[in-house]
């Protein structure tokens, strides 16, 4: 009876553990889409000679992917919590 409630309290400090994570991964690919984006377009525009041009395309371009990349993290981890509290 006492090893029961043990492995339910495991299990569940690991569910908001995993939790926990969801928004740092968010962030993180926020964090390396957005530089990916900066560093290719100064790269680009010292290339080019076009000094904000690229590096403000390629930031705001980035943008749709950054939000779909958080949708999926997101989503992912919330489907991934519910699994693991109904079990």
């Amino acid at each position: 009876m006492g090893n029961q409630k043990i492995e339910q309290k495991s299990s569940g400090s690991a569910v908001h553990g995993r939790a926990a994570l969801v928004p740092f991964q968010a962030g993180c690919l926020t964090f390396a889409l957005a530089t990916a984006a900066i560093l290719i377009g100064l790269w680009l525009d010292t290339r080019l000679g076009t000094t904000p041009r690229w590096t403000l395309i390629l930031l705001i371009g980035s943008a749709p992917f950054v939000l779909g990349g958080v949708y999926f993290f997101v989503r992912r981890g919330l489907l991934r919590n519910n699994n693991k509290k109904n079990d």
